[in-house]
């Protein structure tokens, strides 16, 4: 897909969704819904595969407790869903009448779930001027079931189709969204306050780290709100400076002896991604901008953590890879206080015998563990994901950020340059100290086989029992030999999300000279002979190790069981992924809905 366009709370631009050209059957007509407390709004219908809504959608806000307060608003947990549909047109269900006789006539409507992205009150509030404007990429299925190459797994085409799309699997961006949204009246963005993490460190790291923190905010007006520290708090209350939490970390089981090739960081990527995330407020029932950090350990002893947890984890991956790699801190559209990591360009040849070749990191990147996307720093899509940077560091020094800009892609990043970054130690104004590690070994548990075939079994009955609970009116008839193929689709799945662009353009190889341009083209084609005679629409959803609440609520946003119809079917399965950690693990979740085409259609 490719850009479209969106808005809440402001107006919706231009742009577009989808790949090269239409596919087969019909063009899209898509809306966006935006969800928030309670409440639902949606646009009108735009057509094809670059749609523009110019639209304005404007819902109330409701603190809790109606409180206002700076940290009020920092600690609201509320989050705004945009979510992208298609509306298609199906013909109506037959019915019968009086004396047997039947009749169709007329047609309805259903909705397609396309992709949605969910952002905090907390993140919206922190941003520039309580705003977000940018082009934001959506979490999007890597197939969806009905459409010429659509979803986050690649492939051509954008609109509807009833057969496979053709093409190679296409190098395509993530599917976004151009969106603005405020609050309306604005809201002054929150004063900083200088952090107070108690005691722990060297008192003479203390003091200094209070002056260089009021310095930095006093460089120019652009600096004045700009988020900036060097210690946090760990688990124990204690004040920790940044550096010590950098540190090489063992790799998880099965990576003894990897090196830095583009298979292996994807997978550390999607290592750290599916750790489960848990904001402190959760994990230690925190009140509201008490932030605290754990180690890597701790984190995954734990299985749970906020952003910084991921980014560290990640981090050390990299440098135990040899990797350069720095912790980068700021605000995100989706994270109030966001932690990801940066790697400088020009690191693609990797030392070795023989030496590998890893051409992503020829390019400066930003990865955000936390959503599992990777962006280069020039890239505008990055700067409207991470809003405004504060602070960089590793386990040398820490530097903060006083250029004007505070967006990846308009910064300088060269961390030598004292007119754009503030360094903690220099030798000027506080000379470099050793900072010994805070981080320990990590050690890997895993449970047996066991124990994750009970947990797809148990998140399957659970989307069963939603869909079957969504119509409670209808008998929900599920179809078990289409279940057993989406199955085996789902065991592949997990290794061909980790094809790298680079391989992709070729498209997936089915061996035996067989090849399919898309993962949807594979999937659809793998599930002719199955669904024939039934229109068929659905997609697998991914979470990492989940609960039954986030599996209703899965089954809510694709809307897919919402249909009074009666000559409909469903198709459920499940397959998780262990990662070789207790609760790491991939959950993936497919759900198809199967309409019966009429002979008399």
């Amino acid at each position: 897909m490719q850009r479209g366009g969106g808005g809440y709370g402001g107006g919706y631009g231009d742009g577009g969704f989808g790949g090269s050209s239409l596919v087969s059957t019909g063009e899209l007509n898509s809306f966006v819904e935006v969800s928030f407390q309670g409440q639902t709004l949606r646009t009108r219908l735009a057509n094809g595969s670059a749609p523009s809504w110019q639209e304005s959608l404007n819902l109330p806000f409701r603190p809790p407790g109606g409180d206002f307060s700076p940290a009020a608003l920092q600690g609201c947990e509320d989050v705004v869903t945009i979510s992208l549909f298609d509306e298609a047109v199906e013909a109506a269900e037959r019915t019968y009448g009086a004396g047997g006789n039947n009749a169709l006539g007329g047609t309805s409507t259903t909705q397609h779930f396309l992709g949605s992205i969910d952002i905090p009150v907390a993140a919206l509030y922190r941003g520039d001027g309580g705003k977000i404007e940018g082009v934001l990429p959506l979490d999007s299925p890597p197939v969806l079931l009905g459409y010429g190459g659509a979803g986050g797994g690649g492939g051509g085409g954008g609109g509807r189709a009833s057969l496979p799309g053709g093409g190679g699997l296409a190098q395509v961006p993530k599917p976004s969204m151009s969106v603005y949204i405020q609050f309306a009246p604005s809201l002054a963005k929150p004063e900083p306050t200088l952090s107070d993490p108690g005691v722990g460190e060297d008192e003479g790291v203390l003091r200094h780290a209070k002056t260089w923190e009021k310095e930095c905010r006093s460089v120019n007006r652009h600096t004045k709100h700009r988020s900036f520290r060097a210690v946090a708090t760990d688990g124990m209350g204690r004040s920790v400076h940044l550096c010590r939490y950098i540190s090489s970390a063992q790799l998880p089981p099965g990576f003894q002896g990897a090196v830095a090739d583009e298979p292996t960081l994807r997978q550390l990527m999607r290592f750290a991604h599916l750790v489960p995330h848990v904001t402190d407020m959760s994990a230690f029932n925190l009140p509201p901008g008490v932030d605290i950090w754990t180690t890597s350990q701790e984190f995954l002893d734990m299985c749970a953590g906020d952003s910084e947890e991921h980014a560290l984890l990640l981090c050390g991956f990299l440098v135990a890879l040899g990797v350069e790699a720095y912790v980068v801190l700021g605000v995100s559209a989706t994270d109030s206080d966001a932690a990801m990591v940066f790697t400088p360009g020009g690191q693609g040849k990797r030392p070795g015998n023989p030496p590998a070749y890893a051409p992503m990191l020829e390019d400066s990147l930003i990865w955000d563990p936390m959503a599992g996307t990777i962006f280069s720093v020039y890239d505008s899509a990055c700067s409207a994901c991470l809003g405004e940077i504060g602070v960089v560091f590793n386990s040398d020094n820490v530097w903060g950020n006083i250029q004007a800009h505070g967006r990846p892609h308009e910064m300088n990043w060269n961390l030598n340059d004292t007119h754009a970054w503030r360094p903690f130690f220099s030798a000027g104004a506080f000379p470099h100290r050793a900072m010994p590690t805070v981080q320990t070994a990590i050690t890997y548990e895993s449970y047996p086989p066991a124990f994750y075939e009970r947990l797809g079994a148990a998140v399957e009955r659970e989307a069963m029992d939603a869909i079957v609970k969504k119509r409670a009116r209808q008998h929900t008839p599920f179809n078990r030999r289409a279940s057993r193929a989406l199955k085996d689709l789902l065991r592949d799945l997990e290794g061909q999300i980790l094809i790298s662009p680079d391989d992709q353009g070729g498209g997936l190889n089915l061996g035996g000279g067989m090849r399919v341009g898309s993962l949807t083209e594979l999937h659809m084609s793998q599930l002719a002979g199955i669904c024939e005679g039934y229109t068929v629409t659905g997609s697998p959803m991914n979470l990492p190790f989940t609960d039954a609440n986030t599996v209703r609520d899965v089954i809510d946003r694709l809307k897919i069981a919402d249909t009074a119809r009666s000559d409909v079917e469903f198709a459920v399965a499940t397959h998780v992924e262990p990662y070789g950690c207790t609760f790491v693990c991939s959950v993936w979740v497919y759900i198809v809905r199967l309409t019966k085409i009429s002979s008399y259609q």
